[in-house]
């Protein structure tokens, strides 16, 4: 997520430095924005409280479920650029995250001590193992000059968030009622 988030920085930056303004980007409508407020609500919520009952499937189902809401948010506004591409790449996420019970991740053999023997590091993430489905898709990219790792899903995610914040910094907003009005 902070990932996507430095990446739609920088691409607002750079259209600021082009003539773009926050004015435009923030005029944006959006179809449907109770699903994404929805989905991010519950995996904050879920990321600070821990109950029991939502250990293993539980935790995975809740997961695929707020996922899903964000995915459909984006169908949803399709039409904006880069919200396909945000789609593709948390889709991407899902399917790796649903197919492994959580998040596979490879780290590098100095910090391997530092999990525990099962493998799993917390309650999204598992050591990268000869049984991972996808391992391709997992936590493998290494960021420059961190420890992180981020996946394809995590790039492709960020690239259509980058490219939905450097447009509409740009662009004017797109008033559909005018343009429908215009045509009758």
């Amino acid at each position: 997520m902070i990932f996507s988030v430095g990446i739609a920085a920088l691409a607002v930056g750079f259209a600021l430095l082009r003539g773009g303004s926050l004015e435009k980007l923030l005029a944006t409508s959006f179809r449907f924005p109770a699903l994404l407020f929805t989905g991010l609500i519950i995996q904050v919520v879920f990321e600070y409280w821990n109950p029991p009952f939502l250990a293993g499937a539980w935790n995975i189902a809740l997961f695929a479920f707020t996922q899903t809401l964000v995915v459909f948010f984006l169908l949803a506004n399709w039409k904006l650029p880069g919200m396909w591409l945000a789609a593709l790449g948390l889709v991407l996420n899902v399917v790796v995250i649903s197919a492994n019970g959580g998040m596979p991740i490879k780290v590098d053999e100095s910090r391997r001590g530092e999990f525990s023997e099962s493998g799993e590091i917390d309650l999204d993430h598992e050591l990268i193992t000869d049984d991972t489905v996808l391992p391709l898709l997992g936590d493998v990219i290494p960021l420059p000059f961190t420890i992180r790792v981020i996946s394809i899903g995590d790039v492709v995610l960020a690239l259509g968030i980058g490219r939905f914040a450097y447009r509409r910094s740009l662009e004017d907003p797109v008033d559909e009622t005018a343009s429908v009005q215009e045509s009758t």
